[in-house]
Protein backbone atom coordinates (compact mmCIF):
# COMPACT_ATOMS: atom_id res chain seq x y z
CA UNK A 1 0.00 0.00 0.00
CA UNK A 2 1.08 3.54 -0.51
CA UNK A 3 -0.53 6.59 0.75
CA UNK A 4 -1.33 9.85 -1.10
CA UNK A 5 -2.34 12.38 0.60
CA UNK A 6 -5.54 11.52 2.92
CA UNK A 7 -6.12 8.10 0.74
CA UNK A 8 -4.92 4.53 0.79
CA UNK A 9 -3.58 2.86 -2.64
CA UNK A 10 -3.51 -0.22 -3.33
CA UNK A 11 -0.39 -1.44 -4.98
CA UNK A 12 -1.68 -5.16 -7.22
CA UNK A 13 0.74 -6.45 -9.36
CA UNK A 14 -0.97 -9.64 -11.50
CA UNK A 15 -0.24 -13.05 -11.29
CA UNK A 16 -0.54 -13.90 -14.83
CA UNK A 17 -2.43 -17.71 -15.26
CA UNK A 18 -1.72 -19.81 -17.98
CA UNK A 19 -4.39 -19.76 -20.54
CA UNK A 20 -6.14 -23.57 -20.75
CA UNK A 21 -5.92 -24.27 -24.29
CA UNK A 22 -8.81 -26.08 -26.17
CA UNK A 23 -8.34 -28.74 -28.73
CA UNK A 24 -5.75 -28.03 -31.36
CA UNK A 25 -4.50 -23.96 -29.90
CA UNK A 26 -1.69 -23.05 -28.39
CA UNK A 27 0.69 -20.44 -27.80
CA UNK A 28 2.06 -19.06 -31.00
CA UNK A 29 5.69 -19.05 -29.46
CA UNK A 30 8.79 -17.45 -31.42
CA UNK A 31 9.08 -14.71 -28.70
CA UNK A 32 5.32 -14.09 -28.56
CA UNK A 33 3.85 -13.26 -25.39
CA UNK A 34 2.12 -16.19 -23.93
CA UNK A 35 -1.68 -16.06 -23.37
CA UNK A 36 -2.68 -15.92 -19.94
CA UNK A 37 -5.20 -13.71 -17.86
CA UNK A 38 -5.62 -12.61 -14.56
CA UNK A 39 -8.02 -10.93 -12.40
CA UNK A 40 -7.42 -7.36 -10.74
CA UNK A 41 -8.98 -5.86 -7.75
CA UNK A 42 -12.15 -4.54 -9.54
CA UNK A 43 -13.12 -7.21 -10.38
CA UNK A 44 -12.01 -7.46 -14.30
CA UNK A 45 -10.56 -9.89 -16.22
CA UNK A 46 -7.32 -9.46 -18.09
CA UNK A 47 -6.34 -11.65 -21.19
CA UNK A 48 -2.64 -11.38 -23.25
CA UNK A 49 -0.99 -13.45 -25.92
CA UNK A 50 -0.57 -14.94 -28.91
CA UNK A 51 -2.53 -17.79 -29.90
CA UNK A 52 -2.04 -20.15 -32.44
CA UNK A 53 -4.24 -22.65 -34.37
CA UNK A 54 -1.07 -25.31 -35.95
CA UNK A 55 -3.38 -27.73 -37.27
CA UNK A 56 -4.32 -25.10 -40.25
CA UNK A 57 -6.55 -22.64 -39.98
CA UNK A 58 -9.30 -22.37 -37.31
CA UNK A 59 -13.53 -21.40 -38.61
CA UNK A 60 -15.79 -19.14 -37.25
CA UNK A 61 -16.77 -20.68 -33.52
CA UNK A 62 -13.75 -22.09 -32.78
CA UNK A 63 -13.11 -22.49 -28.83
CA UNK A 64 -10.07 -21.27 -28.25
CA UNK A 65 -10.12 -21.75 -24.31
CA UNK A 66 -12.48 -21.86 -21.25
CA UNK A 67 -12.15 -19.61 -18.23
CA UNK A 68 -12.88 -21.01 -15.02
CA UNK A 69 -15.61 -19.71 -12.71
CA UNK A 70 -14.79 -16.51 -11.20
CA UNK A 71 -13.37 -15.64 -14.59
CA UNK A 72 -16.42 -15.30 -16.86
CA UNK A 73 -18.61 -12.64 -17.60
CA UNK A 74 -21.87 -12.52 -16.36
CA UNK A 75 -23.37 -11.17 -20.07
CA UNK A 76 -21.52 -12.23 -23.32
CA UNK A 77 -18.84 -10.37 -24.96
CA UNK A 78 -18.23 -9.41 -28.45
CA UNK A 79 -14.20 -8.57 -28.35
CA UNK A 80 -12.08 -6.96 -31.34
CA UNK A 81 -9.22 -9.13 -31.87
CA UNK A 82 -6.05 -8.87 -34.08
CA UNK A 83 -5.95 -11.60 -37.02
CA UNK A 84 -3.80 -9.76 -39.37
CA UNK A 85 -6.92 -7.91 -39.51
CA UNK A 86 -9.82 -7.05 -37.70
CA UNK A 87 -11.60 -9.84 -36.54
CA UNK A 88 -13.67 -10.86 -33.52
CA UNK A 89 -13.47 -12.99 -30.27
CA UNK A 90 -16.77 -13.48 -27.73
CA UNK A 91 -16.32 -14.86 -24.45
CA UNK A 92 -19.65 -16.59 -23.54
CA UNK A 93 -20.83 -16.66 -19.70
CA UNK A 94 -19.78 -20.07 -19.56
CA UNK A 95 -16.23 -18.84 -20.43
CA UNK A 96 -15.48 -20.13 -23.46
CA UNK A 97 -13.24 -18.18 -25.59
CA UNK A 98 -14.34 -18.64 -28.84
CA UNK A 99 -13.11 -17.03 -32.78
CA UNK A 100 -16.31 -15.47 -34.49
CA UNK A 101 -14.70 -14.11 -37.49
CA UNK A 102 -15.38 -15.22 -41.04
CA UNK A 103 -12.34 -15.08 -42.32
CA UNK A 104 -10.46 -18.62 -41.50
CA UNK A 105 -7.29 -17.83 -39.15
CA UNK A 106 -4.02 -19.38 -38.39
CA UNK A 107 -3.28 -16.88 -34.81
CA UNK A 108 -5.47 -14.91 -32.90
CA UNK A 109 -4.00 -11.76 -30.66
CA UNK A 110 -5.18 -11.47 -27.52
CA UNK A 111 -3.99 -8.77 -26.14
CA UNK A 112 -5.69 -5.75 -24.42
CA UNK A 113 -8.99 -8.15 -23.85
CA UNK A 114 -10.94 -7.17 -20.74
CA UNK A 115 -14.13 -7.61 -19.32
CA UNK A 116 -16.24 -7.44 -16.25
CA UNK A 117 -17.36 -10.45 -13.94
CA UNK A 118 -19.78 -8.69 -12.45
Amino acid sequence: MALDGDRILQVHTPVWIPLPFNTGWQNYGFGYQLCAYYKDLEGFVHLRGLANFPAGTATAGAIIATLPNGYRPSLQCLCTVNIGQYGRADIDISGNIFYNSAPTVGWLSLENITFATN
